[in-house]
């Protein structure tokens, strides 16, 4: 895990990127409709700030075999498109 976590603080930097077991990690993965309970979660989640580091997560992601979703703003009552994270299971970019 270390290795993700270097490598996605080298892309987007310490604020943006969260990890199991980082105090805000739970906050960023969580779902927006608790009705629809989603079971997978992320390796690690992060908040690109510009479209270069989006495409550079995404280029990561590929290169080392991570699945990479976007998290919606919260329109899909099924939680389609729920997370913007890498992960080994899949969620947020």
């Amino acid at each position: 895990m270390a290795s993700l976590h270097s490598a996605l603080v080298s892309i987007c930097g310490e604020d943006y990127v969260a990890i199991p077991h980082d105090w805000f990690y739970s906050k960023w993965s969580e779902s927006y409709n608790t009705d629809k309970p989603v079971v997978a979660q992320p390796a690690a989640v992060v908040r690109p700030q510009t479209a270069q580091q989006v495409a550079d997560v995404v280029k990561f992601a590929a290169d080392n075999g991570y699945k990479v979703q976007a998290k919606c703003g919260g329109h899909s009552y099924a939680n389609f498109g729920e997370f913007y994270a890498i992960r080994t299971g899949v969620r947020r970019v």
